[in-house]
Protein backbone atom coordinates (compact mmCIF):
# COMPACT_ATOMS: atom_id res chain seq x y z
CA UNK A 1 0.00 0.00 0.00
CA UNK A 2 1.86 3.36 -0.86
CA UNK A 3 1.68 6.17 1.31
CA UNK A 4 -1.16 8.16 -0.42
CA UNK A 5 -3.09 5.05 -0.26
CA UNK A 6 -2.39 4.48 3.72
CA UNK A 7 -2.92 8.06 4.68
CA UNK A 8 -6.26 7.76 2.88
CA UNK A 9 -7.46 4.44 5.05
CA UNK A 10 -6.48 5.90 8.16
CA UNK A 11 -8.60 9.24 7.41
CA UNK A 12 -11.23 6.88 6.64
CA UNK A 13 -10.64 5.63 10.08
CA UNK A 14 -11.51 8.45 11.56
CA UNK A 15 -14.14 9.50 9.36
CA UNK A 16 -16.57 6.23 9.16
CA UNK A 17 -15.84 5.77 13.00
CA UNK A 18 -16.83 9.06 13.95
CA UNK A 19 -20.48 8.29 11.57
CA UNK A 20 -20.95 5.38 13.23
CA UNK A 21 -23.51 5.93 16.36
CA UNK A 22 -21.51 4.39 19.34
CA UNK A 23 -23.54 1.64 21.44
CA UNK A 24 -21.88 2.92 24.46
CA UNK A 25 -18.68 2.27 25.28
CA UNK A 26 -18.09 -0.72 28.51
CA UNK A 27 -15.22 -0.90 30.71
CA UNK A 28 -13.45 -3.02 28.25
CA UNK A 29 -13.44 -0.77 25.61
CA UNK A 30 -12.17 2.22 27.70
CA UNK A 31 -9.25 -0.41 28.60
CA UNK A 32 -8.02 -1.13 24.45
CA UNK A 33 -8.57 2.80 24.13
CA UNK A 34 -5.95 3.34 26.99
CA UNK A 35 -3.61 -0.01 25.94
CA UNK A 36 -3.62 1.58 22.09
CA UNK A 37 -3.05 4.65 22.86
CA UNK A 38 -0.09 4.14 25.54
CA UNK A 39 1.32 1.26 22.62
CA UNK A 40 0.91 3.77 19.93
CA UNK A 41 3.10 6.52 22.16
CA UNK A 42 5.74 3.96 22.19
CA UNK A 43 5.97 2.64 18.68
CA UNK A 44 6.47 6.71 18.07
CA UNK A 45 8.56 6.86 20.79
CA UNK A 46 11.30 3.68 19.65
CA UNK A 47 10.71 4.73 15.99
CA UNK A 48 12.06 8.14 17.05
CA UNK A 49 15.20 6.44 18.67
CA UNK A 50 15.66 4.21 15.73
CA UNK A 51 16.93 7.42 13.11
CA UNK A 52 18.70 8.69 15.64
CA UNK A 53 20.28 5.59 16.39
CA UNK A 54 20.36 3.46 13.20
CA UNK A 55 22.52 3.10 10.43
CA UNK A 56 20.83 0.47 9.44
CA UNK A 57 18.50 2.22 6.03
CA UNK A 58 16.18 -1.20 6.21
CA UNK A 59 15.64 -0.39 9.75
CA UNK A 60 15.14 3.14 9.36
CA UNK A 61 13.02 3.18 6.59
CA UNK A 62 10.67 0.83 8.73
CA UNK A 63 11.24 3.26 11.79
CA UNK A 64 9.39 6.11 9.55
CA UNK A 65 6.78 4.10 8.34
CA UNK A 66 6.09 3.03 11.63
CA UNK A 67 6.60 7.49 12.33
CA UNK A 68 3.65 8.14 9.61
CA UNK A 69 1.85 5.24 10.27
CA UNK A 70 0.76 5.36 14.13
CA UNK A 71 0.99 9.09 14.26
CA UNK A 72 -2.03 8.88 12.02
CA UNK A 73 -3.26 6.60 13.97
CA UNK A 74 -2.73 8.27 17.18
CA UNK A 75 -4.59 11.45 15.96
CA UNK A 76 -7.69 9.05 14.78
CA UNK A 77 -7.93 7.37 18.16
CA UNK A 78 -7.83 10.97 20.11
CA UNK A 79 -10.43 11.82 17.56
CA UNK A 80 -12.47 9.13 18.57
CA UNK A 81 -11.77 9.64 22.45
CA UNK A 82 -12.35 13.52 21.70
CA UNK A 83 -16.35 12.57 20.08
CA UNK A 84 -16.74 10.06 22.99
CA UNK A 85 -15.75 12.45 25.18
CA UNK A 86 -13.01 9.96 27.39
CA UNK A 87 -9.49 11.15 28.00
CA UNK A 88 -6.51 8.74 26.74
CA UNK A 89 -2.97 8.25 28.66
CA UNK A 90 -0.68 10.70 27.57
CA UNK A 91 2.73 8.92 27.85
CA UNK A 92 3.44 4.79 27.18
CA UNK A 93 3.06 2.19 30.18
CA UNK A 94 5.97 1.88 32.47
CA UNK A 95 7.23 -1.26 30.72
CA UNK A 96 7.36 -0.19 27.51
CA UNK A 97 9.01 3.58 29.06
CA UNK A 98 11.72 1.24 30.17
CA UNK A 99 12.25 -0.27 27.19
CA UNK A 100 12.39 2.72 25.46
CA UNK A 101 15.51 3.54 27.99
CA UNK A 102 16.83 0.25 27.34
CA UNK A 103 16.88 0.74 24.05
CA UNK A 104 18.40 4.50 24.66
CA UNK A 105 21.52 2.53 25.32
CA UNK A 106 22.50 0.32 22.65
CA UNK A 107 23.62 1.18 19.27
CA UNK A 108 24.56 -0.09 15.89
CA UNK A 109 23.55 -3.70 15.37
CA UNK A 110 22.97 -4.19 18.78
CA UNK A 111 20.41 -1.18 19.07
CA UNK A 112 18.56 -2.76 15.37
CA UNK A 113 18.06 -6.68 17.39
CA UNK A 114 16.89 -5.15 20.24
CA UNK A 115 14.56 -3.15 18.55
CA UNK A 116 13.45 -5.07 16.09
CA UNK A 117 12.90 -8.03 18.15
CA UNK A 118 10.89 -5.09 20.26
CA UNK A 119 8.38 -4.24 17.55
CA UNK A 120 7.68 -8.20 16.71
CA UNK A 121 6.56 -8.63 19.93
CA UNK A 122 4.82 -5.24 20.13
CA UNK A 123 2.90 -5.13 16.94
CA UNK A 124 2.02 -9.07 18.03
CA UNK A 125 0.15 -7.78 21.18
CA UNK A 126 -1.10 -4.74 18.99
CA UNK A 127 -2.33 -7.37 16.74
CA UNK A 128 -4.24 -8.98 19.68
CA UNK A 129 -5.60 -6.74 21.14
CA UNK A 130 -6.96 -4.69 17.96
CA UNK A 131 -8.53 -8.19 17.05
CA UNK A 132 -10.26 -8.81 20.49
CA UNK A 133 -11.77 -5.18 20.10
CA UNK A 134 -13.19 -6.23 16.57
CA UNK A 135 -14.64 -9.27 17.49
CA UNK A 136 -16.14 -8.12 21.16
CA UNK A 137 -15.98 -4.31 21.38
CA UNK A 138 -19.23 -2.12 22.43
CA UNK A 139 -18.53 1.01 20.90
CA UNK A 140 -19.11 1.04 17.72
CA UNK A 141 -16.52 3.97 16.63
CA UNK A 142 -14.11 1.71 18.15
CA UNK A 143 -14.70 -1.91 16.93
CA UNK A 144 -14.89 0.02 13.58
CA UNK A 145 -11.33 1.70 14.63
CA UNK A 146 -9.98 -1.73 15.52
CA UNK A 147 -11.29 -3.19 12.32
CA UNK A 148 -9.74 -0.92 9.73
CA UNK A 149 -6.97 -0.48 11.97
CA UNK A 150 -5.96 -4.14 11.71
CA UNK A 151 -4.71 -4.54 8.30
CA UNK A 152 -1.83 -2.21 8.81
CA UNK A 153 -0.76 -3.45 11.82
CA UNK A 154 -0.64 -6.76 10.27
CA UNK A 155 1.70 -5.44 7.94
CA UNK A 156 3.53 -3.78 10.77
CA UNK A 157 4.22 -7.27 12.35
CA UNK A 158 5.20 -8.96 8.99
CA UNK A 159 7.67 -6.44 8.22
CA UNK A 160 9.26 -6.53 11.54
CA UNK A 161 9.29 -9.79 11.31
CA UNK A 162 11.60 -9.98 8.22
CA UNK A 163 13.40 -7.86 9.10
CA UNK A 164 14.12 -9.71 12.55
CA UNK A 165 14.53 -12.53 10.42
CA UNK A 166 17.48 -10.75 8.58
CA UNK A 167 19.55 -9.48 10.81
Amino acid sequence: MNLVSRSAAIAGVVALSLALPARGQDANDKIFADRAAASNMAELAEAKLALDQSQNDNVRKFARRMIQDHGATGDALTTLAKAGGFGLPTTPTESRQKEIARLRALTGAEFDRAYLNGQVTAHRDAVDLFLRESKSGSDSGLVHFAERALPILNDHLQMARSLAQAR
